[in-house]
């Protein structure tokens, strides 16, 4: 038995991964979850390919347990251009008889999340600037570095869409709204869990501290304001999508694979430069005071969030999001969002439309 929760990102996948799956194991003791060696050779596999090696590897380690569980949101791939192609690379890491699961939220909010955590790290730009037409994607795509999300296709941005991909390559596909993650249908029916076990993992999801909190509205203008004083200085802010290439090129070829170390021994295998560039959060994170690391994404998250106002960022109105667009997609969602909607295999016959609110 395999599921492979693919995302999408900004549905509480970071909490699932933190705080939930890695507690299935005490109930399930024969499950394997997320073992760092097959998501690393995943990975890899995205981005450019295995080798014969690697793929019998990759089949060893799924070998070895009886149920394995993966949940890895950049698996179904940030960008809606390359859906079809993860989809494709997803069927020859895990074939037809894997259980796919999809998680979801309300179309408008996933666009404001994925927004927003492009701003988190480092890549700020204007909404209008991010959220782009198909035919003016065209036109940038030859110059972005193709593995970032430099820039959104709205008009590729479609749930049924990405259901279909998956409803064509896989046997089992479920379809989960944010709303209803936490009664866990999507594990509990394939790996037969008691009403308790299910129980259990709802508490632990329901507890969990929250992560990755979303700016606030100020927080947002905090860092706009940042990044114009920067560029009055001719500089700017140093975002992921800086760093993606050779970030990905010393990972998956100069011999960096994951190792299962604790941090005091990665630390101390530091170069001095780098034990002293970190020593300031190793010393306030033993003071019990990790939350205040000294990082511009921390302080907006860990302070301006918490002892300010907290009022949500919206997206401009004006940002170019096509009507028929939104329209599709809020139909699609609310067909999984309201009682009629389906999960588990029984989405492989889903209707391919629904009615308007």
């Amino acid at each position: 038995m395999l599921i492979v929760h693919i995302g999408l990102g900004k549905t509480a996948t970071t909490t699932l991964q933190r705080s939930v799956f890695p507690r299935l194991r005490d109930i399930e003791a024969d499950l394997s979850y997320n073992d760092p060696e097959f998501i690393f050779l995943c990975r890899k596999h995205h981005l450019y390919g295995l080798s014969v090696g690697e793929k019998s590897r990759l089949n060893a380690i799924l070998g070895e347990a009886e149920k394995t569980l993966i949940s890895d949101e950049s698996l179904v791939n940030w960008n809606p251009r390359l859906w079809e192609r993860a989809a494709d690379h997803n069927l020859e890491l895990f074939g037809e008889d894997a259980h796919i699961v999809i998680t979801i939220r309300e179309p408008l909010d996933y666009l404001t999340s994925v927004y927003q955590q492009m701003i988190h790290q480092g890549n700020v730009k204007s909404a209008h600037e991010f959220f782009v037409s198909a035919d003016l994607y065209d036109k940038l795509e030859p110059v972005t570095q193709g593995m970032s999300l430099e820039y959104f296709d709205v008009e590729a941005f479609s749930l049924k869409r990405l259901h279909d991909l998956y409803k064509k390559r896989f046997h089992h596909v479920s379809v989960v709204p944010l709303s209803k993650i936490k009664e866990f249908s999507f594990l509990a029916e394939p790996l037969g869990l008691s009403e308790h076990s299910v129980g259990e993992l709802r508490k632990l999801f329901e507890t969990a501290p929250p992560v990755n909190v979303a700016y606030s509205s100020l927080a947002m203008k905090l860092t706009f304001a940042r990044e114009r004083t920067l560029r009055f200085f001719g500089a700017k802010t140093i975002g992921s999508n800086d760093r993606a290439g050779y970030f990905w090129y010393r990972r998956y070829f100069c011999d960096e694979k994951p190792v299962n170390k604790d941090r005091a021994t990665l630390y101390w295998n530091l170069p001095l430069s780098q034990k002293i560039v970190q020593f300031p959060g190793r010393f306030l994170g033993r003071l019990g005071w990790r939350r205040f690391h000294l990082t511009w994404r921390s302080f907006m998250q860990n302070v301006v969030n918490t002892y300010l106002p907290y009022r949500k960022y919206a997206l401009p109105a004006d940002v170019a999001i096509p009507e028929d667009v939104s329209r599709d997609n809020a139909n699609y969602f609310c067909l999984y969002e309201s009682d009629s909607g389906q999960t588990g295999a029984a989405a492989r016959t889903a209707p391919a439309t629904s009615t308007a609110d």
